[in-house]
C-alpha cells in the first residue's frame, strides 16, 4: 500500500511540475544558416521576440532605423515595410498591417514576435523548444 501510494505521489508531482524555463541564448537560424545577433530571441510570455535588423538582413534586406519617428524601414525587392515602436501597426507595401504585440528596443535593437515577423516579412518563425532554437523560413 506504500509503495503504491508513492508511486501514486511521484506520478503526479511529475506531471504537475513546472515546464522548465527556456535557456537565455536561444539559437536563431534563417533558411537553414546560423545568424548571430549582439541581441539573442527572448521569450516573452507565450511567444518569441525576435531581433528585426538580423532577420531581416539575413533574408537579403535592407533596413534602416529613424530615431526621430522611431521606425524602423525594411526594403528587399518589391517589399517595403515601416515598424514604428511601440505601435500595434505597421506598414506593408502601402497597406496597414496589425501587430499583435507592438515591437521594442531591448538593449538598443528592435525585436519583434514571430507573428509580426510573419505579417511583416511573409516568413514562418517556428520556436523548437527541445533544440531552443528559432527556424525562420
Amino acid at each position: 500500500m506504500k509503495l503504491r501510494l508513492l508511486v501514486v505521489l511521484a506520478v503526479y508531482l511529475v506531471l504537475t511540475a513546472p515546464a522548465p524555463a527556456v535557456a537565455a541564448d536561444i539559437s536563431l537560424y534563417v533558411n537553414g544558416a546560423p545568424v548571430y545577433s549582439d541581441v539573442s530571441p527572448e521569450v516573452e510570455g507565450r511567444d518569441v521576440l525576435l531581433p528585426l535588423r538580423a532577420v531581416a538582413e539575413a533574408l537579403g534586406a535592407v533596413v534602416f532605423y529613424d530615431e526621430i519617428t522611431q521606425t524602423v524601414y525594411v526594403n528587399k525587392n518589391d517589399l517595403a515595410v515601416e515598424i514604428p515602436i511601440g505601435k500595434h501597426t505597421g506598414v506593408k507595401n502601402g497597406h496597414a498591417i496589425l501587430l499583435k504585440a507592438p515591437p521594442k528596443i531591448i538593449n538598443g535593437r528592435t525585436l519583434i514576435t514571430r507573428e509580426a515577423l510573419r505579417n511583416a516579412l511573409g516568413v514562418k518563425a517556428i520556436f523548437n523548444v527541445h533544440m531552443n532554437c528559432i527556424l525562420v523560413e
